[in-house]
């Protein structure tokens, strides 16, 4: 069977210029969506990646927090558990302040306490030595004692002691000064040297320790500058040790025992009070005269060689003065 090729009717020119416009058209189009069909697909891959993390996210923390378990329901409480961990990992970093601060507060408090007092007596020496026994019964001991007399008997009317007893002991012994005579006068005093004390202790550990390491270095050394140096090293360091020694031993002392300064004085004595009765307040007045009296006395032999030298200028001033007038008045008449 033959095929017999019908004829087509020719196109108008027209219709040619139409159809090879939409050519041009389709094949200028198909480079433009090929990319966005390539941009569509990474998007979907970008959001397929973003979902796989997050289904990871959710599913590996259970399994390594609870362990590789047995089964899913075994991760899935230990999921439920995790939250719970943080609260308590928490208290647990809050209470670590409560208990340094406790640790803090535990440590015994070292306080310096002293006293001071003034008491009234008829006689001061006898005063002082009951005071001195009662202390050395304390297992105290004087610092310092002296005693003035005033009296035309020669019978002390003032006396100062100066103790020092055990702390816990301080306030008893204050108490008996009332025996001994009238208290007109008393206060203590305490003083917090907590800190001061922690401070020196850390630095006689610290310089211990270096001390030793410089004498470590000394028997290592490999030359005789480096013993040298080491040496010097070494005795400044020995020198600050002794001396953060002596400073902790004197604060050890000053807590361990309180010192109480005690003032004896007579009825009859300026520090009692007033003077009373006409001859007593005569015998102040005639007192203070002749004190005011020896003072004129000294600033006037103070004075007295300035004021000479003084009269000599002014005696010489007034001559030359004299003997220029003298000659303006010769000077006149003359003419």
């Amino acid at each position: 069977m033959t095929h017999t090729p019908t004829d087509l009717p020719p196109l108008p020119d027209e219709s040619v210029d139409r159809i090879e416009r939409a050519v041009m058209t389709r094949i200028a189009s198909e480079p433009r969506e090929a990319p966005r069909t390539r941009r569509k697909g990474r998007g979907w891959l970008v959001a397929g990646g973003v979902a796989a993390a997050f289904a990871l996210g959710a599913v590996v923390p259970p399994i390594v927090s609870g362990g590789f378990g047995p089964s899913l329901v075994g991760s899935t409480s230990a999921d439920y558990a995790v939250p719970d961990s943080a609260p308590e990992a928490g208290v647990a970093e809050s209470s670590a302040p409560a208990e340094h601060d406790g640790a803090v507060s535990a440590v015994e408090r070292e306080i310096v306490q002293s006293g001071q007092a003034t008491v009234r007596v008829d006689d001061v020496d006898s005063a002082l030595a009951t005071l001195r026994g009662a202390v050395e019964d304390r297992d105290g001991y004087i610092e310092s004692m002296s005693s003035t007399s005033r009296s035309d008997d020669g019978q002390a009317t003032e006396g100062r002691i100066v103790v020092r007893v055990p702390a816990e002991d301080l306030l008893a012994t204050m108490d008996e000064l009332g025996e001994i005579g009238d208290v007109r006068s008393s206060e203590t005093s305490a003083d917090d040297v907590t800190a001061e004390a922690i401070d020196l202790r850390a630095r006689v550990d610290a310089t211990k320790a270096s001390v030793e390491r410089l004498t470590e270095l000394m028997s290592s050394a490999d030359s005789v500058g480096a013993l040298l140096d080491a040496e010097i090293a070494l005795t400044d360091r020995q020198a600050e040790l002794e001396s953060y020694e002596r400073q902790l031993a004197s604060l050890d002392e000053q807590v361990a025992m309180s010192q109480l300064s005690v003032l004896l004085v007579t009825p009859g004595s300026d520090d009692d009070g007033p003077p009373e009765g006409l001859a007593a307040l005569w015998e102040a007045t005639w007192k203070s005269f002749v004190a005011s009296a020896g003072s004129i006395v000294v600033v006037i032999a103070f004075a007295a060689p300035w004021a000479v030298v003084i009269g000599i200028v002014v005696f010489a001033v007034r001559r030359i003065r004299r003997r220029r007038r003298a000659r303006r008045s010769d000077a006149r008449d003359a003419s």
